[in-house]
């Protein structure tokens, strides 16, 4: 009996300090991404217009490699889905490698490549952050450890949701160039595989080969879920492509203004979130569908910086969790990066769709006419894919999300 109830013991330990080293992980790698996340695009952009003196054909040579990453994330994650039997753990190291030399490669020559390597850097960088989404999935198991350990505390979602703002002031007033902002974000990602490697390794099995994946992802009884995850996506690549370019283009080209503005908006939202859930809950599905359109058309009209503030404080105070996106990370996976089942990869795939979409639209738009309009077309069609998203989620419940 002495021998049982020490095991458990040791057992509950491993699983305490598995969590614990799960959460700091986190941490590190929700900062680093969203650091590097919020102004690599920006960096992409402003590097396309000024060789190009257009902002419609700048616009169009970011969202191609936008395009690219999620081109990426589709080809390869019904082979990053069967890796996980060969542990869940391992599968994440390796995305979790990919975003950070990503980074790590734009930060140590961004500043001083030719045009060419630079090209060749934007074209690493958007395969490297698609595999990134593609192999990165945190256990399902850690929902049973203790929810203490588990859920994401105010204060360390307060770090994450600063890091912007702290990169824009790093800029404005250390003189320091975006890509040294990238590289510290890679760095941080990269320290935040210590903590990983400390994590109980645990494994998965998925249930069909490659090409089969595609053909169950397209099968009629899946329609619903490649809907909700096209639309979800379709938004995601929305808010965490275009949206900061907007912000930059807003702020008269302030890298300062951008990331204090979206940080204000985080914190604002978080603290709005708490109170306003409850009101928003017991409302009818086509009254939800229009409040999360309306964000999405008001976010039109943010010309300034207490405009950006004041709209993306409305979105975010009201955004379902249900579209996979990481505001405060600023990024977007299917059951928010955590593997449940085979479902998870099909989730994920659809949403690399409909942020595939999103980017070739605008990026078709954008090389055709004044990206003023092309980012108006943009704005409506987020705004009906978000409200698609809310309908699909709330009439189809869990098999969709």
């Amino acid at each position: 009996m002495g021998a049982t109830a020490s095991a458990a013991d040791r057992f509950a330990a491993r699983a305490v300090r598995s969590a614990r080293a799960l959460r700091f992980h986190r941490l590190l790698l929700r900062a680093g991404v969203a650091t590097g996340s919020v102004f690599v695009w920006i960096g992409i952009y402003r590097y396309f217009y000024q060789q190009t003196a257009n902002t419609g054909d700048a616009f169009t040579h970011a969202a191609l490699l936008y395009a690219l990453a999620q081109v990426t994330t589709v080809l390869l994650l019904p082979y990053a889905a069967r890796l996980l039997s060969h542990g869940v753990r391992r599968s994440m190291i390796v995305g979790t490698s990919a975003i950070a030399i990503g980074f790590l490669a734009l930060g140590a020559f961004g500043a001083v490549g030719s045009d060419v390597t630079l090209t060749l850097l934007f074209l690493a960088f958007a395969v490297l952050s698609g595999a990134y989404r593609a192999f990165y999935r945190m256990p399902h198991r850690i929902d049973a450890m203790p929810t203490g350990l588990v859920s994401a505390h105010t204060a360390r979602k307060l770090v994450i949701m600063l890091a912007p703002a702290a990169a824009g002031v790093a800029m404005e007033y250390a003189d320091m160039p975006l890509p040294a902002i990238l590289g510290i974000a890679g760095g941080i990602a990269a320290l935040s595989l210590i903590p990983l490697t400390r994590i109980t390794e645990t494994y998965e099995r998925f249930a069909h080969g490659y090409q089969e994946t595609f053909g169950v992802l397209a099968a009629r009884e899946h329609r619903a879920l490649l809907l909700h995850g096209i639309s979800n996506g379709f938004e995601g690549a929305v808010y965490l492509f275009a949206w900061p370019i907007v912000i930059f283009l807003a702020t008269d080209r302030s890298f300062l203004a951008t990331g204090v503005a979206l940080s204000t908006a985080l914190v604002l939202a978080l603290v709005l979130r708490y109170w306003g859930a409850p009101l928003v809950r017991p409302l009818s599905v086509p009254f939800v569908m229009v409040l999360a359109a309306s964000a999405w058309m008001a976010r039109m009209v943010a010309s300034t910086p207490l405009g950006v503030v004041v709209v993306d404080t409305y979105a975010g105070a009201g955004a379902s969790p249900r579209a996979g996106i990481d505001r405060a990370g600023f990024e977007q996976h299917a059951d928010l990066g955590i593997y449940f089942d085979d479902y998870t990869i099909y989730k994920e795939m659809a949403l690399a769709l409909g942020r595939l979409v999103a980017a070739l639209g605008v990026a078709a738009f954008a090389a055709q006419t004044a990206l003023s309009f092309a980012l108006v077309a943009l704005f409506c069609a987020a705004a009906i894919a978000s409200a698609i998203g809310v309908s699909t989620a709330l009439t189809n419940g869990r098999t969709v999300y």
